[in-house]
């Protein structure tokens, strides 16, 4: 029988562009570009605390399957924090026919971010390009791309194909589960491309309290008070703001910065809080 709650043993990644903040609100020292949050991804499985034993997520996955997503048969997302200090590199992620035909053994990824702090996104071509043209003016290839001045809580959809980067920003990642992507030094990164014009507001959402992936839904939750939950697949609660308490037959703290796996099987519960902002992601399927 699996807790009502599950949590995670910590799953920090280091990259030359994180910052301080990943580690500072977990309580840790160094710098560290993301925090992958559940991760069922074979390239970096979190690993989770049931009955005081830590167990791979594929693990978990594997034996108790409907326990965690009940009758449906959804995708597991995979979450990041990340704390993007300077500019994270120019990349782009494959869609699923790209990686393929190109022998990938992962995925193609489509994912959203959600800002946790001001800073700068850059996503899109402004206009349509071609290949010559980004090849001439390679080193100034941000000049190309739509630049968003970002808020708390700004929402940005960035499907495959979508060049993006980020700068001085700190973010909540969810994507497809696959890790597959391209730096735009990589001629691969080409194949990849969408090199037309991006509509901004097509990206840039701008603060909604909902939004859906093909996959999963997403809601941001402001709590003063009690919010109820009847679920049938999974929930990942992360908490962005403020503190709360998670009820079931059991009583768990959340805090900033953290999260929480709910499986199927508790199929009930309640968010307690006087003032907390959460970010529910859910299965569609």
């Amino acid at each position: 029988m699996l807790p009502k709650f599950i949590f995670q043993k910590e799953n920090l990644v280091e990259k030359p562009w994180g910052g301080e903040w990943i580690a500072t609100i977990k309580g840790f020292k160094g710098r560290f570009a993301e925090s992958w949050e559940f991760s069922a991804h074979q390239s970096n499985p979190s690993e989770v605390f049931i009955k005081g034993k830590t167990v791979s997520m594929l693990e978990l996955i594997s034996k108790f399957r409907e326990e965690l997503f009940g009758k449906a048969k959804p995708e597991f997302p995979l979450i990041k924090f990340l704390d993007v200090s300077g500019r994270m590199p120019i990349q782009v992620h494959p869609s699923d026919e790209v990686a393929q035909s190109l022998g990938e053994s992962d995925r193609g990824k489509d994912k959203m971010w959600i800002t946790l702090s001001s800073g700068k996104v850059f996503a899109g071509f402004k206009k349509s390009v071609n290949l010559e043209e980004l090849k001439v003016k390679f080193e100034k290839i941000v000049e190309l791309m739509n630049s968003f001045e970002s808020r708390f809580l700004d929402i940005y959809m960035i499907n495959s194909g979508i060049i993006h980067s980020a700068e001085s920003i700190k973010l909540l990642e969810i994507s497809t589960n696959s890790n597959l992507t391209y730096t735009i030094e990589n001629d691969v990164a080409l194949k990849a491309l969408n090199t037309k014009k991006s509509e901004e507001n097509e990206i840039k959402l701008g603060r909604r309290e909902k939004v859906e992936m093909k996959n999963f839904g997403i809601e941001i939750l402001s709590v003063s008070g009690t919010k109820n939950f009847e679920i049938r697949s999974f929930n990942v609660l992360i908490c962005i703001e403020g503190f709360a308490l998670l009820k079931s037959e059991e009583i768990v703290e959340l805090h900033k910065g953290y999260s929480c796996l709910v499986p199927a099987m508790t199929k009930n519960y309640s968010i307690i809080s006087d003032h907390a902002k959460i970010v529910r992601v859910y299965p569609l399927t």
